[in-house]
């Protein structure tokens, strides 16, 4: 019985040591703005020191080749970050980021993951060819494999005419026979900024913003896509971090409140300078009327026409029947 008991206890024991030294990961996206305020970066900055992550990734538009964006770092986070370049990053001057980091595309296997660190602003053929000697490569070994870009690449409500500029160039459809059965998870540094604008200019009608988003999951025929990105860093700025638990990918995120910019007292979008959509309300008199004109004026050459077209139709009809009875 004691042996029994004995054995039991070393099986859980070595489940959960085993649960404990699985591997994790950090992604931080988008935090070039954040960078101009060097206060509230440095708090950033802070925060994240306490990161215990095994790997951290910068994925683009963070300031990348610039040799103050890591001050303030412990060591021991700084030689876990790998990164790749987003448009802010071609836009400041490609080479101090290659002089810096010393690769635009590179592929990592670790114990539990195979990292692609895939530059997103690149021409297609070159992701082609590159997506294809990676499937090459790892497309057998039965590790998680995470792709890794600045732009949402599976989004193509946007793209640029030229590579190398703000979007990328091609079609998801472009791409998906080459990672379709082969990545498993898709990561985008762009997220945040690409598609929950937070820019004065971007807010139409005072629309009020998005602050509090951290990350959303999307899904393509099985292949997981994380969005990530922190659009201003302001009020909040964060960072989301990954671990695998049975071929999942669970994400969970740090928020860190740097200042009260367009909050309220209570911590919360400020109503008082922004303004709410207002829908289904009844509508007076004045505003039947006003849409009635304003319908009016869209359509009065149909109206008219139609009206022309019944006046004659009654006339020649009217014509008819007077001279059948004359």
């Amino acid at each position: 019985m004691i042996f029994f008991k004995n054995f039991f206890i070393s099986l859980i024991f070595f489940f959960s040591s085993n649960q404990a030294l699985a591997e994790s990961f950090t992604v931080v996206g988008h935090t070039q703005y954040l960078m101009l305020d060097s206060k509230k970066y440095n708090s950033f900055i802070k925060a994240f020191n306490k990161n215990d992550s095994d790997y951290i990734f910068f994925l683009g538009d963070s300031g990348l080749g610039e040799l103050s964006v890591f001050n303030g770092l412990d060591d021991k986070i700084i030689q876990k970050i790998y990164s790749v370049p987003g448009n802010g990053e071609y836009r400041s001057g490609i080479k101090s980021y290659k002089n810096r980091v010393g690769y635009l595309n590179k592929d990592i296997e670790t114990e539990d993951f195979i990292f692609l660190l895939l530059d997103s602003s690149q021409p297609l053929v070159d992701i082609q060819s590159l997506l294809i000697k990676w499937r090459e490569k790892h497309l057998i070994k039965n590790k998680s494999v995470i792709l890794l870009t600045h732009h949402r690449i599976w989004d193509d409500s946007i793209i640029s005419a030229r590579p190398y500029q703000h979007d990328k160039v091609f079609y998801f459809r472009d791409i998906f026979p080459l990672i379709s059965g082969f990545v498993d998870f898709m990561i985008a540094g762009n997220s945040k900024r690409q598609y929950f604008q937070d820019l004065p200019a971007s807010l139409k009608n005072n629309q009020p913003p998005n602050y509090t988003l951290t990350y959303w999951e999307e899904d393509f025929q099985g292949i997981k896509a994380y969005n990530i990105g922190m659009g201003n860093g302001l009020p909040y700025s964060s960072f989301v971090s990954f671990k695998l638990e049975n071929k999942l990918l669970f994400p969970y995120s740090t928020t860190i409140k740097l200042s009260n910019d367009g909050l309220d007292k209570m911590g919360l979008v400020d109503m008082n300078y922004y303004s709410a959509t207002v829908r289904d309300k009844v509508e007076d008199k004045l505003t039947i009327l006003n849409r009635i004109i304003i319908y009016f004026k869209m359509y009065q050459n149909l109206i008219f026409g139609f009206i022309v077209g019944i006046i004659f139709v009654y006339l020649t009809t009217f014509l008819k029947l007077k001279y059948f009875y004359k």
